[in-house]
């Protein structure tokens, strides 16, 4: 890893189709930086970069949906899944679903690796602006099914520790791949699966022994950051659990099917609201036996807040990873600190979670209100701003509230707020598992970059380093930089330790069958390649000083 530190030198990629459309991994030669100067254009700033006088304002590490998972837990409803699949009947009506991914074994493998290579990349200066790295921040679902488990294994793996990735019986595998089901990818072959005998995935004997082994986490070497995402509250990110979800989380029934009768389209639809009636009729359906474990139960918010705040002895910081005593007396997710020489830059952290249900965010009008006040002192005090938030603007869509419960602020009410501040020059998120960058402009032609970064979780399993620089002509630059975890490009077969599980994960998510459905090229949470590895450049609202 240290010999390719970023995706500017050596970047990883898809190789050609074989059998059953199954392709390799290989690395392959760097990715240049792409310049974007739409609002520069926009202001008449020149968007000629200079170095003399260039003043390094901040550089950070994000990491985004790593949906640590317990991938035995009788919460999560993996068989919905298959819907979606290109060879299932009329599967044109359901959208893509997420609750079942044959590389979910290895989330905290991969988290691991990821880690180890944002901490490699952290021992050199950056790529673009020479800085130090000052933070990693974590833009939410950091957890797969809101459960206690998954975040202290994510909080673990963050912090740097002893990982057990196993729940239940901890001497055997009791999950979906030795259910008998011909939809999952059975590993060992005990069946023949649909992944194998149609999509050309491979035998890996022993693989369900091998990640749930046991293994240190090398934990981040810098402070780090956290965000609420809807996966980490939500149970498989939709519907609202805590409490009355628990006994089933906890239990010893794991769902397999849906119930006789029932329609997958409507009840799909229903579920990303989170209507009762979905909830209930999942309930019913046919069932399997796990093991009973109470460290799967359901997360409040407040224990998402709390938990960050037990921080071990070899912790980096800071204490409660950015919340405040503040948040853990309201319970509230949202919160802001300084960052940079001189505390160039104000990093406001956002919590875009509707805790009445569905995946797709919105926020409240006290945080709407805490916004435009941070951002007019940030103003006020010559602070560049960067927000943070899990969901990107265009998914601010989530208007779902109970009766009586106040209104759902949405994302043209956010973006009107936002676009009256001068100070703000990036929006930091994630949610959708794609890298993605996108001017947010207003009707002046003034406005900011809207920057998303893809999952931990799915191809191509990526990170970046976010460098902000403020030039001496007049414009801001911020430089994205794609980061690949540590595992190996190449599978070598291996299933020993989790460098090896984090390599074979990422064959599995270059493989998805699902996202080869949808682009044909599998290459969907890529991105375009205008979308990695950027320069954005905007004017600088203080260029006056």
């Amino acid at each position: 890893m240290s010999e390719h530190p970023t995706t500017l030198t050596a970047a990883i990629t898809r190789g050609p189709g074989g059998a059953g459309g199954w392709r390799e991994v290989v690395r392959g030669g760097g990715e240049s930086r792409v310049r974007h100067a739409d609002l520069a254009a926009a202001t008449g700033g020149s968007g000629v970069p200079g170095r003399a006088g260039d003043r390094p304002l901040l550089a950070f590490a994000h990491l985004s949906d790593l949906h640590v998972c317990d991938h035995q837990s009788p919460s999560r409803v993996s068989y919905l899944d298959r819907y979606a699949d290109p060879d299932w009947p009329d599967h044109e009506r359901v959208p893509s679903v997420g609750t079942y991914r044959p590389q979910e074994f290895m989330t905290g493998q991969v988290v691991d690796a990821m880690v180890r290579a944002v901490n490699a990349a952290a021992a050199r200066p950056t790529p673009a602006s020479g800085q130090q790295l000052s933070f990693a921040i974590t833009t939410g679902d950091v957890t797969d099914n809101a459960q206690r488990n998954e975040l202290h294994w994510y909080l673990t793996l963050l912090e740097g520790g002893h990982v057990v990735p196993d729940s239940g019986d901890l001497t055997r595998y009791e999950g979906v791949a030795t259910s008998g089901d011909v939809r999952y990818w059975h590993p060992g072959g005990e069946v023949d699966c649909v992944p194998r005998s149609v999509y050309g995935f491979p035998l890996v004997p022993g693989l369900l022994d091998a990640v749930r082994r046991p293994f240190d986490a090398a934990g981040f070497a810098m402070p780090w950051y956290a965000v609420h995402g809807n996966h980490d509250l939500l149970l498989q990110g939709t519907v609202p659990g805590g409490a009355a979800l628990t006994p089933i989380s906890i239990g010893t029934r794991m769902l397999t099917a849906l119930p006789p009768g029932v329609d997958v389209l409507p009840l799909l639809l229903a579920l990303d609201v989170a209507e009762p009636w979905a909830v209930a009729a999942l309930a019913t359906g046919p069932t399997m036996d796990v093991t009973r474990d109470t460290g799967r139960r359901l997360l409040e918010r407040g224990d998402f807040v709390a938990a960050h705040f037990q921080g071990g002895p070899h912790s980096p910081g800071p204490v409660g990873h950015g919340f405040t005593e503040t948040n853990r007396l309201t319970g509230n997710a949202f919160y802001a600190h300084d960052a940079g020489a001189d505390a160039a830059v104000r990093c406001l952290v956002m919590d875009t979670v509707n805790p009445h249900g569905g995946w797709q965010g919105s926020i409240d009008e006290e945080q709407l209100e805490w916004l435009d006040e941070e951002l007019a002192h940030a103003t006020e005090h010559g602070q560049y701003a960067v927000l943070f938030s899990h969901h990107p603007l265009q998914t601010l869509i989530n208007d779902a509230r109970a009766a009586g419960a106040s209104r759902r602020v949405l994302g043209d009410e956010v973006l009107a707020m936002l676009l009256r501040h001068r100070c703000l020059v990036a929006w930091v998120n994630g949610h959708t598992h794609a890298h993605a960058v996108r001017p947010l402009v207003g009707p002046d032609g003034r406005g900011f970059w809207q920057v998303t970064t893809a999952s931990n979780i799915d191809w191509p399993q990526q990170s970046r380093i976010i460098e902000l620089l403020a030039r001496a002509d007049g414009t801001v630059s911020i430089f994205g930089t794609v980061l690949d975890h540590a595992g190996e490009a190449e599978w070598d077969g291996g299933t020993t330790g989790p460098l090896d599980l984090a390599a074979l994960s990422r064959l599995l998510a270059a493989n998805d069958w699902q996202l080869r459905e949808h682009d044909g090229t599998g290459e969907r949470g890529a991105g375009r390649v205008v979308d990695r590895n950027v320069e954005l450049v905007l004017p600088d609202p203080f260029a006056a000083r």
